[in-house]
């Protein structure tokens, strides 16, 4: 199964390792500064940062910032 972000952005669901809501993340911006890279991690959340999703693609840990709440991700998934 695949996890559509937009028509850009498909994430296989066993590369996945999480989804995470930014409001219950108490470090948000540690871990967002722990990527190695900007290329590690992009945003597509246009200002509306609500959902952190961690992925792994070729042996690299990387990162979307997305407007897309956890619950509407986890729902148009299943």
């Amino acid at each position: 199964m695949y996890i559509v972000l937009n028509k850009d952005i498909i994430i296989n669901e066993n590369d996945l390792i999480g989804i995470f809501n930014i409001d219950k993340l108490e470090n948000f911006k540690k871990i967002v500064g722990n990527f190695n890279d900007n290329s590690d991690i992009i945003n597509i959340s246009v200002g509306n940062e609500k959902t952190l999703i961690i992925y792994k693609n070729k042996n690299r840990v990387k990162g979307i910032i997305s407007n897309i709440s956890p619950n509407s991700i986890k729902k148009r998934n299943k």
